[in-house]
C-alpha cells in the first residue's frame, strides 16, 4: 500500500494545506486497516469551527474492495488526529444534479414535510428512492460529496436533472 507523502518540513507549505495533507494521508492509512484499498483521493475540503480555524477534513477517495470499486467519505478530526470512515457509497446508485437555484430537501415526500435543508444548483445527489405523490415524483437523495453526504431527505422531481 503506497501512502501519501506528507508535507515535508522546510516547504513552503501553508498550515491549512499541510493539515489537509495529514487528513488524507491518515484517512488512507485507514481505508486500508478496514480492508479497503486506496485508488486516489477524488477531493478534500477543511472543516473550519466557528473561529475560521480548520478544526477537521473531509475527504472523499476512491477504494477497491472484493473487487468492487467506491468512494468512501472519511472524517478526520484535527485535535485527536482520527480519521474515520463514514460512508461507503454505491457507484451503481443513481445520480441527479439539482437543476433549480435551491432545492429544498425535505424529511419526507410532499411539500407538506418541513425542510431538513437546502441544496444549490449543481449539487449532484445520490437517488435512494422515488415515490409518487398528487405533486409529482419525489426522490429520497442523499448529497453524493461535501460536508453533508449523510443527511439524507426528499426532493422534488422537477427540481433535478437526470
Amino acid at each position: 500500500m503506497a501512502v501519501l507523502p506528507a508535507a515535508q518540513a522546510g516547504t513552503d507549505v501553508g498550515d491549512e494545506e499541510f493539515q489537509l495533507g495529514r487528513a488524507r494521508e491518515t484517512c488512507q492509512q485507514q481505508a486500508g486497516r478496514q480492508g479497503l484499498t486506496f485508488n486516489r483521493v477524488v477531493e478534500s475540503h477543511s472543516v473550519t469551527g466557528s473561529g475560521g480555524r480548520m478544526i477537521g477534513a473531509d475527504v472523499i477517495m476512491s477504494v477497491t474492495r472484493g473487487g468492487q470499486t467506491y468512494n468512501v467519505r472519511c472524517q478526520y478530526d484535527n485535535m485527536s488526529r482520527v480519521a474515520t470512515i463514514v460512508t461507503i457509497e454505491d457507484q451503481n446508485a443513481r445520480r441527479a444534479t439539482v437543476n433549480a437555484s435551491l432545492a429544498n430537501v425535505r424529511i419526507g415526500p410532499g411539500q407538506n414535510y418541513a425542510m431538513a435543508y437546502q441544496l444549490r444548483r449543481g449539487a449532484e445527489v445520490l437517488i435512494l428512492a422515488e415515490q409518487w405523490q398528487s405533486d409529482g415524483v419525489w426522490y429520497k437523495v442523499r448529497p453524493a460529496s461535501g460536508a453533508m453526504t449523510d443527511q439524507v431527505g426528499w426532493v422534488l422531481g422537477d427540481l433535478l436533472a437526470y
